[in-house]
């Protein structure tokens, strides 16, 4: 690696040398009655090769931006346009409207709610369920259910109507000083009336995105529409309402709980220690008498 890196650097240095000497080789033939000193020349000629320079990079940029803008368009005309109308067209076929996650995992994709009449359910082995709902032909209204039971999906279903008004300024997890951020509204808008975000939805987000395994040690802070703050650790809970978020941590992390039960297990070592020495002298003391 080192060596294709010095190999382009001696290309790149003897084609900006090729470069510079044909720059100066045009001044002198063109200028070469009008310099009586040859310091005065060398300074035109170091002087148009930075305003060379300058003039390519302007033009590089300017090219730059044109295309950024161009990716751009073009890129939101595929997802807003081309994607939407495939979809249509044939009538989401290549879509599954159920995913089931487990482990972080996407264990299993289902067409519709319709496909699970010819499938066993309590065969699957699952953490949460996404039902979305993608007739909308639109990412950013994709709206998914979080469900804990696939068998109630039928009745579930129609809540998905329910949308939530809830918007978030900022919506992170941090895992110690590393913070990532965490859309909730597109491709999938989880922004549904009593969606649930637990442990299992972060794990499955993280891999998915970031591929990241996920441990039970991480915090989610956010800030919504409304200035409201919030900020918990894990294991916790963060449920959405019509027009606000309700979130609540009811644990402590494990490690900290074994720390704990590792602490209370010494501290009993030691007091059993010491009613031992006691019991010892006072036979030693018994003994003597």
């Amino acid at each position: 690696m080192n060596l294709l890196f010095d190999i382009l650097n001696l290309i790149a240095n003897i084609l900006y040398f090729l470069y510079e000497l044909t720059i100066h080789s045009y001044i002198d033939i063109l200028y070469c009655y009008d310099y009586t000193d040859n310091n005065l020349l060398l300074e035109h000629k170091k002087t148009t090769v930075n305003s060379i320079n300058n003039c390519i990079i302007d033009i590089g940029m300017d090219i730059s931006w044109k295309t950024l803008e161009v990716v751009g368009i073009i890129k939101k005309y595929y997802n807003k346009t081309i994607v939407p109308g495939f979809h249509n067209i044939t009538n989401d076929y290549f879509r599954n409207s159920i995913l089931i996650i487990k482990d972080g995992e996407e264990v299993r994709l289902i067409k519709d709610v319709e496909a699970l009449h010819y499938l066993d359910c309590k065969e699957f082995d699952y953490d949460l369920v996404f039902y979305t709902d993608y007739t909308l032909n639109d990412t950013k209204k994709n709206y998914t259910l979080i469900l804990d039971d696939i068998t109630g999906i039928n009745y579930a279903k129609d809540s998905i109507k329910d949308k939530s008004d809830v918007n978030f300024i900022i919506f992170q997890l941090s895992i110690g000083d590393t913070k990532y951020d965490i859309n909730l509204k597109e491709p999938r808008n989880f922004l549904i009336k009593n969606n649930i975000l637990k442990y299992p939805f972060f794990k499955w987000y993280m891999m998915k995105v970031y591929n990241i395994e996920l441990g039970e040690e991480f915090n989610v802070n956010y800030m919504s529409q409304d200035m409201s703050i919030g900020n918990v650790r894990s294991p916790f809970f963060i449920k959405f309402n019509e027009n606000s978020v309700t979130s609540f941590s009811f644990g402590k992390p494990k490690q900290v709980v074994v720390d704990i039960v590792e602490n209370k297990k010494d501290e009993c070592e030691i007091s059993d220690n010491i009613i031992t020495d006691i019991i010892n002298n006072e036979r030693l003391k018994n003994h003597l008498d």
